[in-house]
């Protein structure tokens, strides 16, 4: 079949699909850059710039004897929240908890709801601070984590602090210092901040340590510090995420679990500083005798 595009051309003029040209082209001039248009109205658009944030904008849509127009177009930041990936634990979280809520409350939740949040959870990966937690007790556990470097630090303790006289306040230091699980309970709220950033701090000194004793290196001749040094960087790197996950799923109510696992690996990372700084002694020794 044939159709003449004269005959057409009444109808494409002022259709919707040339609205949405207009309004892709239309915005796109305005931020100088492409978009992603998400929804188009009438006279407004919800839609993507390059760098991923989500605008609103609104505009008058004039149909004339030449067709469509878009004119006085206006741009602000949508109230739509994006979330980047780093920040999608805390969103399933939170979504999981409002849902169990839900759920108990006897209230209907819709299918497309569960559906949309089950797309989103992943296998394996813990939702709620306690799930992070009891895994940061496992760790801490002997027989449940990478306590070869404990062992060995617990059996030598003497030898090791020993050698490293004059150093161990330098290296424990790095550590945060407060014991927030000694505050009266009812009063953390007034120290969340501190403590976010004291998570946050802990964790930086665990991968400080990660990039300290990774590059070590041992003879045949010291395997077993070999693996000292890989059992430790295992812990350090376990850790680091651990913490990072704390961060992410740590609410108000929360703050007096998080405050006795933060002083608990406040006490495990000073250990970890000494026993690093001890490995990375020996591996100064061994490259001096083999130069």
């Amino acid at each position: 079949m044939y159709v003449r595009g004269e005959d057409l051309k009444q109808w494409t003029e002022i259709s919707l699909e040339a609205q949405l040209d207009l309004v892709d082209g239309a915005l796109a001039a305005l931020v100088k850059g492409p978009v992603e248009v998400i929804a188009t109205l009438a006279d407004g658009a919800l839609f993507l710039t390059l760098d991923g944030a989500m605008h609103e904008a609104s505009f008058s849509s004039v149909v004339g004897d030449h067709g469509r127009t878009i004119a006085d177009v206006v741009v602000k930041p949508s109230t739509i929240q994006v979330h980047d990936a780093a920040a999608l634990p805390r969103l399933v979280s939170e979504e999981l908890r409002d849902l169990a809520a839900a759920m108990v409350r006897g209230e209907v939740v819709e299918r497309t709801r569960v559906r949309a949040l089950a797309g989103l959870i992943e296998a394996g990966v813990p939702y709620t601070l306690g799930a992070v937690l009891e895994q940061v007790e496992d760790l801490l556990t002997p027989g449940g984590g990478q306590e070869h470097w404990y062992a060995m630090y617990e059996a030598n303790q003497e030898k090791i602090r020993t050698s490293l006289w004059g150093k161990i306040r330098e290296r424990e230091a790095l550590v945060p210092q407060t014991a927030y699980s000694k505050l009266p309970w009812a009063r953390l709220p007034e120290f969340e901040a501190e403590l976010r950033e004291s998570l946050a701090l802990l964790g930086g000194a665990c991968d400080d340590i990660v990039d300290e004793i990774r590059p070590l290196v041992f003879d045949k001749d010291n395997e077993f510090l070999g693996a000292i040094r890989d059992s430790l960087l295992a812990e350090a790197q376990t850790l680091h995420g651990l913490l990072a996950k704390v961060g992410q799923l740590l609410r108000a109510d929360d703050l007096g679990r998080a405050a006795v696992a933060h002083d608990r690996l406040c006490g495990r990372a000073k250990t970890m500083e000494v026993v690093s700084a001890y490995v990375m002694g020996r591996a100064k020794k061994d490259v001096e005798a083999t130069a």
